[in-house]
């Protein structure tokens, strides 16, 4: 499943065999943010942020409405959807949820559009906004209950109360494109001077190399760094 952006948002199947695609969900909510929490493969849910401003939690298996959440107006779309894990009784007690303005390409600053970040209960349906992110090419990671996010030339990192910690890691240029490993440990950061930057989070280490291309488009970062 992955998300596509030529045509609006939408959640789409891709048979490997066949080479068909498959429309699962589209119109205004479909998949501009997409996480799929699964332990098998098979069972699990399908956790999608809308261009119409609603977070959505589905089934995986048929793609069943579970719930849905209005967390901004309608001229937002939501760019990052994590679930937050909860107890062993509870899989997920919230949901953090970062949206931003339909317009912001058009905006003469990317620095100065916002991406409003928000903690929501699941059960409640009460929402908190935490803190504001200025800078909308990457996006949210939650990592150990710490939320991971870049802002210019810098990742920064979070408590789930809003609370900015000290830690922070400084690069020499502004920030493209991030990505975290399945295992939490790497992140890796490509930046507007054509570098890619791989950390170790257990250690704070890094190394960094040139790439041949700058831009800032989706990336994969293995478990193995």
């Amino acid at each position: 499943a992955w998300a596509s952006y030529r045509q609006g948002p939408g959640l789409l199947e891709f048979d490997l065999a066949t080479k068909k695609i498959k429309t699962l969900i589209g119109g205004p909510s479909g998949a501009y943010a997409l996480s799929v929490l699964t332990e098998d493969g098979q069972t699990g849910e399908v956790l999608t942020g809308g261009g119409d401003g609603y977070v959505r939690l589905w089934k995986l298996a048929g793609l069943e409405l579970i719930k849905e959440y209005k967390v901004a107006s309608s001229e937002y779309f939501v760019r990052d959807a994590l679930l937050v894990p909860g107890s062993i009784e509870s899989r997920y007690r919230s949901l953090l949820a970062g949206f931003m303005r339909m317009d912001w390409q058009q905006q003469s600053s990317e620095t100065q559009i916002p991406v409003t970040v928000i903690l929501l209960d699941l059960d409640t349906g009460q929402q908190r906004k935490l803190f504001d992110v200025f800078g909308g090419r990457t996006h949210l990671a939650l990592i150990d209950n710490q939320i991971v996010f870049a802002e210019m030339g810098r990742i920064k990192f979070a408590t789930l109360d809003g609370v900015k910690t000290k830690r922070e890691f400084i690069l020499d240029s502004a920030i493209l494109q991030t990505a975290v490993s399945e295992n939490n440990r790497w992140l890796a950061v490509i930046d507007y001077d054509k570098k890619l930057t791989v950390f170790d989070l257990t250690t704070d280490q890094n190394r960094t190399m040139p790439i041949e291309e700058g831009y800032g488009g989706p990336a994969v970062i293995t478990n193995d760094g």
